[in-house]
């Protein structure tokens, strides 16, 4: 009697979202003539959801990079007798197929010596990408992951940074065309559909009615998502920025016993901040800009900027949240989500606000009135939403926007901010809170 066989583990490298549809996108047999219609799994998953499963993707091959370069003497020794590399999906001989030349060949083997290199594998990216050959979705899928790994081992550019956005929206601009065939598949597939059905065409009816509608939401979603990538990629640092976040602790440590590091810190955190600016857009990288967001922090402790990061990255997740809900996925976790980043925003936004005091620069003023800024503009989104907040907590935190606008620096903006705050104040019966500000 033979063995029982073993049953294959699931590989690490999960499609982009089956485990996050709850059942099979495959539409089945032909109706009336219509061939068999697939709709591309890419393009009805909920893109928050496919951003957090790109951010997990990233995680699992960068720990698997990291047990790779980890192994002992013992495992090298065997890797080396028997004449085994780096697997393709962390050396990027997985994209060869699509592009084998012999530089983008040269760079895959670069990359079984050292998977971390950063330059060599942004280099196979931009080479395989900039071809502007058709090739698969799931390929620029993996562009996209490869250029986030390149940036997730201490050492980051803001050159390799532009790569990666420059990934995403490329790979955006590639789901979107895929959104709009599936929708036509599926408006198709459904004028198709006799007036009258039977229980499983219902089925089937309401099945793509529901995948429709998610589809929509998302392209709205990547146009969101674009519009920011845009943004992002115009802005341009006047040089290029490097920093290894490795070495940073050891300024850190140094500057508390030498003075002479002032200025190396001051260069230094200049350059953090600009790379920080743009990875705050790029939702798959999250893990590199929380640490570099840490790290900043214990470089600055006290500088108002630098206790303002997490509430800047905080405020980047609730417009994405709020397109979300605009675009039509409007479900409990959404609202839920909008509320949490709008609190972790306000939270870090208040303690920059109670270090500043009076305003001393432009940098200030700035916080004081995005401080301001985000308490209005979550009171009006959560007035729009019918969200039931406490009386006691809108009345605090908008008696907190108009401080901070009192100490701010003058500007047209400033006080048409503080004219809509106190508008507010007075249409929530709190008119008497406000002599404090006349």
């Amino acid at each position: 009697m033979s063995p029982p066989t073993k049953k294959a583990k699931p590989s690490t490298q999960v499609h982009l979202v089956r485990d996050i549809l709850e059942r099979s996108p495959q539409i089945g047999e032909p109706s009336h003539g219509i061939c068999n219609t697939t709709i591309y799994p890419d393009a009805i998953a909920h893109i928050p959801g496919v951003t957090e499963h790109w951010h997990h993707e990233v995680q699992n091959r960068v720990d698997e990079i990291l047990s790779f370069q980890n192994r002992n003497l013992t495992q090298k020794a065997i890797s080396l007798f028997k004449k085994k590399n780096a697997p393709p999906a962390i050396s990027g001989e997985e994209l060869l197929q699509w592009h084998p030349t012999k530089k983008a060949q040269a760079l895959a083997q670069a990359l079984k010596t050292d998977p971390t290199d950063m330059n060599s594998r942004l280099e196979l990216v931009s080479a395989i990408g900039r071809t502007q050959r058709d090739f698969p979705l799931e390929v620029f899928r993996l562009l996209l992951i490869h250029a986030a790994v390149a940036c997730c081992f201490g050492k980051i550019s803001s050159e390799g940074l532009q790569v990666v956005v420059w990934a995403q929206g490329i790979y955006m601009a590639k789901l979107f065309t895929h959104c709009k065939v599936t929708l036509n598949k599926i408006q198709g597939f459904l004028e198709s559909l006799s007036a009258e059905e039977d229980a499983s065409r219902r089925e089937q009816r309401s099945f793509l009615i529901r995948r429709s509608e998610v589809i929509q939401t998302n392209m709205s979603m990547i146009q969101s998502y674009q519009k920011n990538l845009k943004k992002v990629a115009s802005i341009a640092p006047p040089a290029v920025v490097t920093l290894d976040l490795k070495t940073l602790p050891n300024l850190i440590v140094g500057s508390r016993n030498q003075e002479g590091q002032k200025d190396e810190k001051i260069k230094v955190f200049k350059g953090a901040y600009t790379l920080f600016q743009t990875l705050r857009h790029l939702a798959i990288l999250r893990a590199v800009t929380e640490e570099l967001a840490d790290l900043m922090v214990k470089i600055e402790p006290k500088r108002p900027i630098s206790l303002v990061l997490k509430g800047k990255l905080a405020l980047t997740t609730l417009t994405y949240c709020v397109s979300q809900y605009e675009s039509g996925h409007k479900t409990p976790e959404v609202q839920k989500q909008i509320q949490t980043s709008f609190k972790e925003a306000y939270h870090h936004y208040g303690i920059a606000a109670k270090q500043i005091g009076q305003a001393q620069n432009a940098t200030d003023s700035n916080i004081l009135f995005e401080h301001a800024q985000t308490v209005h503009y979550f009171y009006r989104l959560a007035n729009n939403m019918g969200l039931k907040l406490p009386r006691d907590w809108v009345e605090s935190v908008l008696v907190k926007a108009l401080r901070s606008l009192s100490v701010a620096e003058e500007s047209p903006q400033v006080d048409e901010l503080r004219r809509s705050i106190m508008d507010a104040m007075s249409q929530e019966g709190f008119s008497h809170r406000l002599q404090e500000f006349v």
